[in-house]
């Protein structure tokens, strides 16, 4: 699992700590670009250590520093902020994986705004049309993903 992580070469969509499916304990994920979940557990000293490198070598230039899992998800979610505004601003769009995977899903546009705004990350209708359309080619990366997030929960739910 951890070595996954570290040979994962896309962009990263999202990251957080998450209750594990084992016990309730918690484990550090990172969201693929196809639409993908790798996690570490958090159980002990090494995998807390892990998760730190993996976020220094992140070069976000946040300190990492922290005294409880509140405490760390929140250094995480700093870490991943400043993550998407360092991705460049001629960050291009190919739409061809994002009609792939909501065919996959068979899910429509409708239903990733649907879910954005569940969550409370808006985003418009107009703005999925257009990356759906090639209308848009350079959207910010903030928007692609809430965009991804929202297929990986339609994905999630679709598994149960």
């Amino acid at each position: 699992m951890m070595k996954e992580i570290t040979e994962y070469q896309g962009k990263i969509y999202d990251m957080g700590i998450m209750e594990g499916v084992e016990h309730g304990d918690p484990w550090f994920y990172i969201l693929t670009d196809e639409c993908e979940r790798l996690t570490v557990p958090l159980m002990n000293a090494i995998q807390m250590n892990f998760v730190c490198d993996f976020l220094k070598s992140i070069s976000s230039g946040i300190h990492i520093h922290f005294y409880d899992y509140k405490q760390f998800n929140e250094v995480i979610d700093k870490v991943f902020r400043q993550y998407c505004k360092n991705q460049r601003p001629e960050y291009y769009f190919d739409n061809t994986d994002l009609k792939r995977i909501m065919e996959k899903l068979g899910v429509t546009a409708s239903c990733i705004v649907g879910v954005c705004n569940i969550d409370k990350n808006p985003i418009g209708r107009s703005t999925v049309y257009d990356l759906l359309e090639g209308v848009t080619h350079h959207p910010r990366f903030s928007t692609v993903c809430k965009i991804q997030k929202a297929l990986f929960k339609i994905a999630g739910v679709q598994a149960m």
